[in-house]
């Protein structure tokens, strides 16, 4: 696997379509990207409709049922934060890109924090 410049971390297939545009771009000049997804909604069918075609597409599984009660999803944090730093750190990507929803971004932005990336 080449070496991942940015890793794009979205929750639902809203925030993945705002990212369409960049995705193309980076395909066209070929820069190397991933996809974190955090599956609030499924996304196979997007990725295949725009031929999206990121170096990793990850399905994280801890985010799958998050709920958007705020008393629910801090009980869901500690793992939700696990796992996407663990991915994180097992990809090295130099920088991380975040288009979610509120839960997923401030997860990602504490993990990518925490992993030392930008």
């Amino acid at each position: 696997m080449s070496k991942i410049e940015i890793v794009f971390i979205v929750g639902t297939r809203a925030e993945l379509l705002r990212c369409i545009p960049v995705l193309l771009y980076f395909q066209k000049q070929r820069i190397d990207y991933g996809i974190i997804h955090t599956r609030q909604n499924e996304i196979d069918d997007i990725v295949g409709n725009f031929r999206i075609s990121p170096i990793a597409l990850i399905h994280l599984n801890s985010f799958m049922g998050v709920t958007t009660d705020v008393l629910r999803g801090a009980r869901q944090l500690p793992r939700l934060l696990q796992e996407l730093k663990g991915v994180l750190g097992l990809l090295k990507p130099s920088w991380v890109v975040c288009q979610g929803d509120t839960l997923t971004t401030y997860v990602a932005s504490l993990a990518a924090h925490a992993t030392h990336l930008r």
